[in-house]
């Protein structure tokens, strides 16, 4: 069952952006300081992005690169400020590394795709057991007797890091959902559910904590510790303890790593470009249209929660890029009773920017849904979005199959199929004879609903560059 998302989710507030002194106004800016007990704290702006037709959100590429950019120089500074004595959460949750993406936290598509890489958990847990094995203690410390100490103490706080480091990453690195643009958090809840989705994010963060707290406590133990001996025994009741920890999260790291690999394989759609969605019926001819309106091969999309593939495609007119979608069928039925391929393109209608739809319609009969029910689906579509009516399309598919003629009281009795109709007719009200052995036989419904809906062959090449007009037009009502 699809549940369909709230038609309106608040905005968040902008944060404002830290400048450096001489940066170039508009771009990148950064500032750093350092807190108390000498915390490293660093911040990073990104350009203010904002919600529905926002054209001047940064791209998905560029907030991709900042992120894993981020991330890296986080690591750099805490390592480079706490070294060997590294301390876990002194004074607060100081291993989530205090860093905020001012501005950046708005939403803006292409986010998912930049998610994280998340190791296997055994990976992961062996990796940071062969590090600790590598620590030794510090040279300055002259007795033996103490650096035997220091090297238990370092290697609770390195098993400590290399294990928590990484979750506290994941945290950061996976958005909130109100963060996302709608249309994301849409197919997000669509492939894996918003609710577990922020349910696995929240046991990631409790892992992280218990890592920490148990880390700390073990290592500042050992250092206390008077002899070798003893700190070796703390040492390796820390180490399994830290161990257990993470070997009992092995289904929910599993998990993460699921979730990652499934929302990083959406299809990311550039939030900048007018879109045209193609809607309608399933079999109505909606991706062959895809293919005749790009200007190459369209992009073959595949969602995680259909085998059906969709097909994204581009063209480009006068310098100017736009970008063309199928989407799945839409049947005549309730929400309830919807599956999440029609949720899909619910919510792209509801959610995407810069939108045209382009409805389309098969009356031949033969895609397995009545006119009537295709018409049925075109008025529920205009009534639960009253706003699109202004940029709204109607086509008529395989034209091909059809031999139609104007009426006497119209503009000639030109035969349709070999001259294309000129975009100012679309306003017309001709009637016209439809003569086909397979035709719906309410097709005459349409033809009366639907008047100036444009014949289309995906086989002949009929009219799709006439198409390509009314969707230019369409742009700019």
């Amino acid at each position: 069952m699809w549940t369909p998302t709230p038609s309106s989710s608040p905005t968040p507030t902008p944060t404002p952006t830290p400048t450096r002194t001489g940066a170039p106004s508009g771009g990148w800016t950064s500032s750093s300081r350092r807190g108390v007990e000498g915390r490293f704290t660093l911040a990073l702006a990104f350009p203010s992005v904002g919600g529905r037709g926002n054209s001047g959100a940064a791209s998905a590429s560029a907030s991709a690169s900042a992120s894993r950019g981020w991330r890296g120089v986080a690591c750099s500074a805490v390592k480079e400020h706490q070294g060997s004595d590294w301390k876990a959460e002194e004074e607060g949750e100081g291993l989530e590394l205090e860093l905020e993406l001012q501005g950046g936290r708005g939403r803006l598509t292409g986010r998912l795709q930049g998610l994280p890489q998340v190791a296997p958990h055994g990976e992961h847990l062996g990796s940071a057991l062969r590090r600790v094995n590598r620590v030794t203690p510090p040279k300055t410390v002259k007795s033996k007797h103490k650096r035997e100490i220091s090297a238990c103490a370092m290697k609770l706080d390195a098993l400590t890091k290399e294990l928590a480091v990484p979750l506290g990453k994941y945290v950061k690195g996976f958005p909130a959902v109100d963060r996302l643009h709608p249309f994301e958090a849409a197919l997000l809840h669509l492939t894996v559910g918003a609710d577990k989705y922020e349910a696995l994010l929240s046991r990631v963060n409790g892992v992280r904590k218990k890592i920490l707290d148990a880390g700390k406590a073990n290592a500042s133990r050992a250092s206390k510790c008077k002899s070798p001996k003893e700190a070796g025994l703390v040492l390796e009741e820390g180490l399994g303890v830290l161990e257990n920890i993470y070997k009992k999260e092995e289904t929910t790291m599993d998990k993460l790593l699921y979730f990652a690999q499934q929302l990083r394989r959406l299809p990311f759609v550039d939030p900048k470009l007018e879109t045209f969605v193609l809607a309608g019926a399933p079999n109505v001819g909606k991706s062959s249209l895809v293919v005749s309106l790009s200007s190459g091969q369209p992009e073959v999309c595949n969602y995680p929660f259909t085998t059906k593939t969709i097909k994204m495609g581009h063209f480009d007119v006068a310098g100017e890029r736009y970008q063309v979608t199928d989407t799945p069928g839409l049947l005549s039925r309730s929400d309830e009773e919807r599956n999440e391929m029609e949720g899909l393109t619910m919510a792209a209608l509801e959610h995407l920017d810069n939108l045209v739809v382009l409805f389309v319609m098969d009356l031949t009969g033969e895609c397995g849904t009545t006119v009537k029910d295709q018409l049925d689906i075109r008025r529920e579509i205009m009534t639960r979005f009253p706003e699109m009516k202004a940029k709204w399309v109607d086509i008529f598919t395989k034209a091909d199959m059809f031999s139609i003629k104007e009426d006497e009281g119209g503009a000639g009795s030109t035969e349709w199929g070999g001259e294309a109709r000129v975009i100012e007719d679309r306003d017309s009200r001709d009637k016209y004879h439809v003569d086909h052995e397979f035709l719906d036989p309410d097709y005459n419904l349409a033809l009366k609903q639907v008047p100036n809906a444009l014949w289309i062959s995906t086989m002949t090449g009929l009219n799709v560059d006439t198409l390509k007009k009314m969707m230019l037009q369409a742009i700019l009502v």
